[in-house]
């Protein structure tokens, strides 16, 4: 039995959308007039019916082709209701949670290593265990929570929002965080109901896109940086069980200790008074450090803090103004005005200073005066191009070829923007292996350093009595 999507007439004449499964068309209008409606307009789609199912029920290649018939059904016309309660049985795929069951795997070895190590530093026993049973824990509870932020939250959000869409309200859930700025951005503007649905479909499957972009630059950046700081760690270790069996060798033979070698045992002094719970300490403070980090590049307000820095603040502002670039060109292959689409694509920038740029251009546009169409955070997007349809009677090609020539620039500013990120990386992971190179050189200088002379003076002592002899 196919499934219509119908328009229909009450006596009032108040319009009625929506889909019903019938034989024919004769049997779609007698239902409908048993209903007093009169049916205007109808036509057949196609829905696998194996989408009413279990989500569990539904192969994986059934399920990734939910997203396509969301787009579908927004362009198409389908109820928005309909179309945003099948978004939530899409599954909901994070990066952050696809690198869960590793974090939590490695956490488990550690805990392992930890029993093993304790046979050969019986003393830090209860430490060691402690310390790998905290971090186990730790993954899963993140895991735990991560799960709930980032896949119940969201379809019990796009649930609720079907819910209210059909009742005909959306405003209160509409304001939510969990909405993507970009979407925010459209809806609050003044832009025409249609053109507000149409520029959400279009835009929907490119957010992932882009999320998944500036997460894998954070990653990027963040897998040389967290090397670098693991060395705190590592060396508060070695400082506190390394650097003690050593100076036990020193003071049993007497010998006279170099200046570097008596700094290293002296600092590890210093922390054999704080103990474990200072290594506990220093490797959450590292994790910290590193979570905030990897939470100002992917968070706006905080990129813009770090568009400053050299080289990484380049990086970060060509994934910025891909974004704007994108949202200009959906909304002007969706017939925005160039006011609204340049207040919205700003807006949903996430950068103070680009958005109170935009506004200005948005409202000069408004009222007529002659407007520059120069923005500093935006100097590598030529916003030019978008003269071309500020004239209402400009044909549709000028205005599809525009809107595809921002979409190309968001592309190659995206590549542009992982490129330049991968020689800082490059850059940050030389960095680490000198400083890590260094420390290393240090520590068996300091170390060795009083062994070989010890050796020595015993060699010497050794061929002056089998002289003797």
């Amino acid at each position: 039995m196919p499934t219509y999507k119908y328009q229909s007439v009450l006596p009032t004449g108040v319009s009625v959308f929506g889909i019903f499964d019938a034989e024919d068309e004769t049997a779609l209008a007698s239902y409908l007039l048993t209903r007093g409606m009169t049916l205007v307009d109808f036509s057949d789609i196609a829905i696998d019916k194996r989408l009413g199912t279990q989500l569990a029920a539904i192969p994986r290649i059934l399920q990734l082709r939910i997203g396509e018939r969301i787009q579908e059904a927004l362009l198409t016309g389908l109820p928005a209701h309909v179309a945003i309660a099948a978004m939530a049985n899409e599954p909901f795929e994070h990066p952050l949670l696809m690198a869960m069951p590793w974090l939590t795997g490695l956490a488990g070895s550690a805990l392992v290593m930890s029993i093993l190590l304790t046979i050969a530093i019986p003393e830090f026993t209860v430490a060691l265990i402690l310390t790998a049973t905290i971090a186990l824990v730790t993954c899963t509870g993140l895991w735990i929570v991560g799960y709930w932020w980032l896949q119940i939250r969201p379809r019990d959000m796009l649930l609720r929002l079907s819910r209210q869409m059909a009742a005909g309200s959306s405003e209160s859930l509409m304001q939510e965080a969990f909405v993507p700025l970009e979407i925010r951005s459209i809806m609050k503007s003044d832009m025409a109901a249609q053109q507000k649905s149409l520029s959400v479909a279009e835009l929907l499957p490119s957010l992932g896109i882009m999320q998944v972009q500036r997460h894998l630059f954070a990653t990027r950046m963040v897998a040389p940086f967290l090397a670098l700081l693991l060395l705190i760690p590592a060396s508060y270790c070695a400082l506190l069980i390394v650097i003690p069996k050593f100076k036990e060798i020193f003071v049993g033979f007497g010998v006279e200790l170099p200046y570097l070698t008596q700094v290293t045992i002296g600092l590890s002094d210093l922390i054999s008074h704080v103990g474990m719970p200072g290594l506990i300490g220093v490797t959450l403070l590292t994790a910290a450090v590193t979570v905030l980090f990897y939470t100002m590049m992917i968070w706006s307000p905080a990129a813009e803090i770090l568009s400053v820095v050299p080289m990484l603040g380049t990086s970060l502002r060509l994934l910025m103004q891909a974004r704007v670039a994108r949202v200009l060109g959906v909304l002007v292959r969706n017939h925005s005005s160039v006011s609204d689409a340049i207040s919205v694509a700003t807006n949903a920038s996430g950068y103070r200073e680009v958005r109170r740029r935009g506004a200005e251009m948005a409202t000069e546009l408004r009222n007529g005066k002659p407007v520059n169409l120069v923005c500093a955070g935006l100097h590598g997007l030529p916003l030019s191009l978008l003269l071309r349809v500020s004239d209402r009677n400009e044909s549709e090609d000028a205005r599809q070829e525009t809107a595809q020539s921002f979409l190309m620039f968001a592309s190659s500013l995206e590549q542009a923007s992982w490129g330049h990120g991968s020689i800082l990386a490059v850059g940050v992971e030389m960095l680490a292996m000198s400083v890590t190179g260094v420390v290393t050189v240090i520590f068996v200088i300091g170390m060795f350093m009083p062994l070989i002379k010890l050796l020595n003076d015993l060699s010497v002592c050794l061929w002056t009595w089998g002289a003797w002899l």
